[in-house]
């Protein structure tokens, strides 16, 4: 019985510890990238998902990396004056992406079920 405890404790405290966050559920996780301030200007049209992260992580100074497959519609985004954070935000949305960010220049990126490949 006390292994039992034990094994839920550790399996919630791993849970824990990675808390990937789309759009609706809040940006908490997006704060711990360094340059999620920094300003950009995009026009995506009807581009694939990973070139517009490929462009958001130059743009940053970020690597990108993807945990699983991630479906590579083609979204469009458009913006004069957002910060790194937003765009992330409305890509999430867009793609049904859910991020994790393990250090300040890293942006771990997974894909979720829910939206038809275009």
């Amino acid at each position: 019985m006390i292994r039992r405890g034990a094994a839920l404790a550790l399996a919630f405290a791993l849970a824990a510890s990675v808390v990937p966050v789309r759009a609706a559920d809040g940006t908490a996780e997006l704060d711990r990238l360094a340059s999620r301030d920094q300003k950009v200007v995009f026009h995506f049209q009807e581009t694939p998902i990973t070139r517009i992260l490929d462009a958001l992580a130059g743009a940053g100074s970020f690597k990108v990396t993807f945990d699983g497959p991630v479906e590579d519609s083609r979204v469009s985004l458009d913006s004069k004056d957002a910060t790194i954070k937003e765009a992330l935000l409305q890509l999430a949305e867009e793609g049904h992406l859910r991020y994790s960010v393990p250090g300040s220049d890293e942006l771990v990126v997974r894909g979720t079920a829910g939206k038809p490949p275009k």
